[in-house]
C-alpha cells in the first residue's frame, strides 16, 4: 500500500471504524434471538444504536410496526454516511454499490402497486435515502397505474437502461414477478462490470461482491428446482460472470432431483445448517440466511484486514445491511415460519 493511499483513505477509515463500534455485539445479537417475548427483544434493541431511532418512533412503546420503520431508518442514515465520506474519486463506484437500495424502493413500489396497496402499506420498509427516498417514492405512487410510475422513475435515471428493459418487460405481459426480476438481473449485470473495475481498486473486496452473485444465483437455482422448473426456464434470470461454465451449471442443476442435491453442490458456502432447518420445517429462507452469513463472515475478514483501503467502505456496507436483515428476521420470526431453534442454529453473529 502506496503512502497516497493511506492517506487518501485515512478519513473514511477513521468514520468507519467508529461506525463498527456501534454494530450490535454478537452477545446482544444472541439474546435478541433468544428473547422469550418481542417486548424483552425491544427492550434488548433499545441498547443499541438502534436507541435513536426506537426513540423517535415511540420508545419503549413502539409497536412492532414501527419497529421496522426504525430499522429501516437507521439504515439510511448509513447508507448516506458512507457515500459522504467516500473518497471523491470512489463516489461512481460506490454509487452503483449502493445501487440496490435505490432500485429496492422501486420494487417496493411496484409491487405495492400491482397489489393495489398504497404507499402507508410500505412506508416502513423504506431505505429513506438518495434520490428515490421516501418523499419521491410517495411522490411517484400517486400515479394511476405501475406503468405510469415506471415512466416516471425512468427520468433522468441513473438507472434508466435496467428500468426501460423492466418497462418493456412489463408491457409485454403485466406481470409485476417479471418485472421485478428483470429489475434484479440488470442491477447485478451492471454489478458484475463494477467488479471487473474493483479487480483494478482492490481485489479482495471484488472477492466479496463476487460472492453475493454466487448467492443470488445459488437463490435462483434453488427456487427453480423447488418449484420443477426447467434449466432452460431459468437461465436467462442467472447473473453470469465473465468466463461462467453455463454448460456445468446446467449439468449440475439437471442431475440433481431435488433441492436437498442442488444445495449439496454448492460449494461457495456452508450450508449444513441451513439444510437441517429446511429438512425440518421446508423454509426456503433457511438458504438464504445461510448465504448471507457467508458474505457476513467475508465482510468481517475484509474489513479487519483491509485498513486504509476501498474494502473497509464495501465491507461495513455489507456488515450494517445484514445486521439489519438479521434483527428483520429475528424480530418478525413468527411471521417467516421460523422458530427460536431455528434461529438460533441459522443465525451466526459474530460482530
Amino acid at each position: 500500500m502506496g503512502l497516497n493511499e493511506a492517506m487518501k483513505y485515512a478519513y473514511s477509515t477513521g468514520r468507519i471504524k467508529a461506525m463498527e463500534a456501534k454494530l450490535v455485539s454478537k452477545q446482544a445479537m444472541e439474546s435478541i434471538i433468544n428473547a422469550k417475548d418481542g417486548s424483552t427483544m425491544l427492550s434488548l434493541l433499545f441498547e443499541t444504536g438502534y436507541r435513536e431511532e426506537i426513540t423517535e418512533y415511540g420508545g419503549v412503546a413502539i409497536t412492532a410496526e414501527h419497529i421496522d420503520f426504525a430499522l429501516s431508518k437507521n439504515l439510511a442514515k448509513d447508507v448516506s454516511k458512507l457515500y459522504a465520506i467516500s473518497p471523491n474519486e470512489d463516489k461512481d463506484l460506490i454509487r452503483a454499490i449502493m445501487g440496490k437500495w435505490d432500485l429496492y424502493n422501486i420494487k417496493l413500489a411496484l409491487e405495492a402497486k400491482d397489489r393495489q396497496l398504497g404507499y402507508d402499506a410500505i412506508a416502513m420498509y423504506l431505505i429513506d435515502y438518495g434520490r428515490y427516498d421516501a418523499a419521491a417514492v410517495k411522490d411517484v405512487m400517486r400515479e394511476p397505474t405501475a406503468e405510469g410510475m415506471l415512466n416516471r422513475f425512468m427520468i433522468n435515471s441513473p438507472y434508466r437502461t435496467i428500468l426501460s428493459l423492466a418497462y418493456e418487460i412489463y408491457l409485454r405481459g403485466k406481470n409485476m414477478n417479471e418485472t421485478i426480476a428483470a429489475i434484479d438481473k440488470g442491477y447485478y449485470d451492471s454489478l458484475n462490470k463494477t467488479i471487473m473495475k474493483l479487480d483494478y481498486v482492490h481485489k479482495p473486496t471484488a472477492r466479496v461482491m463476487r460472492t453475493e452473485i454466487e448467492m443470488v444465483n445459488a437463490l435462483t437455482l434453488i427456487r427453480a428446482k423447488k418449484l420443477g422448473l426447467k434449466f432452460q426456464e431459468i437461465q436467462n434470470d442467472l447473473v453470469w460472470s465473465p468466463g461462467a461454465d453455463g454448460r456445468g451449471l446446467q449439468q449440475m442443476y439437471d442431475s440433481a432431483p431435488n433441492v436437498e442435491a442442488i444445495v449439496a453442490q454448492i460449494k461457495a458456502f456452508d450450508l449444513r445448517n441451513a439444510l437441517e432447518v429446511y429438512r425440518r420445517n421446508g423454509q426456503l429462507l433457511s438458504f438464504e440466511i445461510g448465504m448471507r452469513n457467508g458474505i457476513f463472515d467475508a465482510s468481517m475478514r475484509l474489513l479487519r484486514h483491509a485498513m486504509l483501503s476501498f474494502g473497509t467502505i464495501v465491507a461495513y456496507m455489507y456488515m450494517k445491511e445484514i445486521e439489519v436483515y438479521t434483527l428483520r428476521i429475528s424480530i418478525n420470526s413468527a411471521y417467516y415460519g421460523l422458530s427460536k431453534e431455528d434461529l438460533s442454529r441459522l443465525m451466526i453473529w459474530k460482530a
